[in-house]
């Protein structure tokens, strides 16, 4: 009698284990990254990432979370690491570990509404210049300009339609996301991009610490993505996306 019951318990035991193994298996493959867009097409980290994941045995969970916050909760592990960032964040930030490889080539504008005009010399000194609070390669190419900065990329375009910024600098994929995600006052159609030789700028994957296994694995598979042209085409391909919608 005892040995019966103990059986049962025992078999019920495993067949416990059986129905939440696949449970804790999704979960320990899953990572979760901040993004600062519910759009993940139009973020080329998004793309890439979830390629190079998914060909590893990992599934990906998007968090939209403020660019700042997202370093914070990274770097303490809340998050599994951010996707699109500036080389050196790890100075800053010394629990994440930049991956080599960089996945985007972020790209730049500057934006102004088109009864406006740069001066002939393209001084923006005279001008009121907004950028996004955070936003490190833009703060390093204004920042004795010392732009008036904004705590969203919808803020800074609202601030342009209204005339209260002469002009605004945003990433290309940031700027077609806002106007994609909110209705303006007026057309979207009167606001332009205007010429300025914007540094090239590159951004990187970073893990945190804790997942030191698997930091060579994802860069060694996001190095054959690059070898093969994959990275290269995908980041085209965002950018044909965001420009045209196509």
């Amino acid at each position: 009698m005892c040995i019966t019951l103990m059986n049962k318990i025992n078999n019920g035991f495993i067949f416990l284990l059986f129905l939440l193994s696949p449970t804790i298996s999704a979960k320990e493959t899953t990572l979760s990254f901040s993004i600062s867009t519910s759009n993940t097409k139009g973020s080329c980290a998004a793309i890439i990432l979830t390629k190079a994941y998914e060909e590893i045995g990992y599934k990906l969970n998007f968090n939209v979370i403020p660019a700042q916050r997202a370093l914070t909760e990274a770097n303490n592990g809340r998050l599994d690491g951010v996707m699109n960032r500036i080389k050196g964040l790890e100075k800053k930030h010394p629990n994440l570990v930049r991956i080599a490889t960089p996945i985007c080539t972020n790209t730049y504008s500057l934006y102004m509404l088109k009864n406006n005009k740069l001066s002939s010399t393209g001084e923006l000194v005279d001008l009121a210049l907004g950028i996004k609070k955070g936003n490190t390669p833009l703060e390093k190419v204004f920042g004795k300009l010392k732009p008036y900065k904004t705590t969203s990329y919808q803020q800074l375009i609202s601030m342009l339609i209204t005339h209260r910024l002469d002009v605004i600098a945003m990433n290309e994929a940031a700027f077609a996301n806002a106007i994609r995600s909110k209705k303006y006052p007026t057309s979207i159609e009167d606001i332009v991009p205007v010429d300025y030789p914007f540094p090239i700028n590159y951004g990187y994957h970073y893990l945190h610490k804790k997942h030191l296994d698997l930091i060579p694995l994802i860069g060694k598979k996001l190095a054959n993505l690059e070898s093969s042209g994959y990275i290269k085409k995908a980041n085209e391909a965002h950018r044909n996306y965001i420009l045209y919608g196509n």
